[in-house]
């Protein structure tokens, strides 16, 4: 991440294990609003993830540009991810 901006560095690490067939988690944010607002009012960017897909056709619902509590539900996209071995 250091050769994309300086000034990131990796804080928490989390792991969730999702079932095949398993109902979609509900709609959330992963930052606080306010943490959000900060880092594009000070840096323009926002926090990044990064999501592992360990199996073939891993959805992962987005909602681009929806950074505070209020989610557009009709900007929904759906990725999905395949494991690369």
């Amino acid at each position: 991440m250091v050769s994309v901006n300086e000034s990131w560095v990796v804080g928490d690490w989390h792991a969730m294990k999702s079932f095949r067939g398993g109902r979609d988690q509900g709609v959330h944010h992963d930052y606080p609003t306010f943490e959000t607002a900060k880092a594009l009012m000070t840096t323009n960017l926002v926090q990044a993830s990064v999501i592992v897909a360990l199996m073939d056709d891993t959805r992962l619902h987005v909602y681009p540009r929806c950074f505070d509590n209020q989610v557009e539900r009709s900007a929904r996209r759906t990725l999905t991810l395949e494991k690369v071995m």
